[in-house]
């Protein structure tokens, strides 16, 4: 009630309903009998024309509101616009009543229930006084209860706005989260390709790498040959064992001085029991000396023992693939043999793949 009576004090008083209205009071009765007549033919009068409002209200498209803010604006200045033009229709006692039945019929109000016609009673001046205080007090209910809704709707937009801001200000912090784990997922992607590039090039250097060790390994064992078959002595010295396997198989002749050996040694641990012997490894320090020994294997047809090439192990895994192919092309009359870690057939080099 005290934001009615803020409403309808000071400047905005005026603009709303005149003065004349509002100061109005039981000492209206003392108006003279013609002029109520007259009064009452404009009463009539207006009556059908509010009717006719009533029962033909003009539709009224449905505009964009805008802001909330905006939304207030309008709905103040329409209430506005209809007090004033209802005033300026003639009957000033009616202006009031009509503001609040028109204002009803906007999209911004909830309507209100039609008002019924009255009858028409006997015109008299004690009951043409006590229409008029009916009246009066209906007015004021009336003004009343629109402007109670007008605030409660009021207060349903202020919410409204609040939440709006707050959802907004929800966006911003989730499109800030978003554009955060956008850059970090760059960057992780960034330092992904950048480990990628560098993976690949450490497995190239490795793969480099372990083969000059390979190649180092088979240079360090190219004056090296394998004996196989040598039967275990205790006490045994190995090079001699070897000098005289090369006089009495080989049919080399002062072995120990034409045939020099740097190192020899069994490769393994000692075997228990009848095991197979372990093989000997023989550095010899010329490699001329090796190959005589190797050509002259063939010697050794009939006997356990065999002598062989010694390799590393990722070279001898791929001699080990390609010997089969090579006794088959032996078998079939070709020319073959394994160089290192190749297969030579009628000077072809062999693929698997072929």
């Amino acid at each position: 009630m005290e934001e009615f009576n803020e409403l309808l004090t000071g400047e905005a008083a005026g603009q709303l309903i005149p003065p004349d209205i509002l100061e109005r009071n039981g000492n209206d009765a003392e108006i003279k009998f013609g002029e109520l007549n007259q009064h009452d033919n404009k009463l009539g009068k207006d009556e059908e024309r509010r009717r006719e409002t009533i029962n033909q209200p003009e539709e009224q498209p449905m505009e964009d509101l805008g802001s909330l803010s905006d939304v207030k604006s309008q709905f103040w200045s329409q209430s506005l616009n209809v007090i004033r033009s209802d005033y300026s229709m003639g009957d000033k006692q009616q202006a009031t009543k009509r503001s609040a039945q028109n204002l009803n019929k906007t999209h911004l109000c909830t309507p209100s229930k039609p008002v019924k016609s009255k009858i028409q009673k006997p015109n008299t001046p004690d009951r043409r006084m006590e229409e008029k205080e009916e009246e009066k007090e209906i007015d004021m209910r009336e003004i009343q209860q629109m402007f109670t809704i007008m605030m409660g709707k009021l207060e349903k937009l202020d919410g409204i706005e609040a939440d709006m801001k707050e959802i907004k200000h929800s966006l911003e912090y989730a499109h800030a989260e978003i554009a955060d784990l956008k850059r970090e997922n760059e960057t992780t992607r960034a330092n992904q390709e950048q480990a990628r590039t560098k993976l690949e090039k450490l497995e190239k250097d490795n793969a480099t790498l372990r083969d000059k060790i390979v190649d180092i390994q088979a240079r360090s064992m190219r004056d090296n040959l394998l004996f196989f078959n040598i039967p275990e002595q205790d006490k045994e010295i190995t090079t001699e064992i070897i000098h005289n396997l090369l006089e009495t198989k080989f049919q080399i002749k002062d072995a120990k001085e034409v045939i020099k050996i740097d190192r020899s040694h069994r490769i393994g641990k000692k075997r228990e029991g009848n095991r197979k012997p372990r093989p000997i490894v023989v550095k010899f320090n010329y490699h001329q000396d090796r190959e005589h020994v190797r050509l002259n294997a063939k010697k050794l047809k009939g006997t356990n023992i065999g002598v062989s090439e010694q390799f590393p192990e990722e070279i001898e895994s791929v001699r080990k693939a390609l010997y089969p192919e090579l006794k088959k092309a032996k078998a079939e009359g070709k020319r073959a043999k394994l160089v290192r870690d190749k297969l030579i057939v009628e000077g072809q080099v062999f693929n698997n793949k072929s």
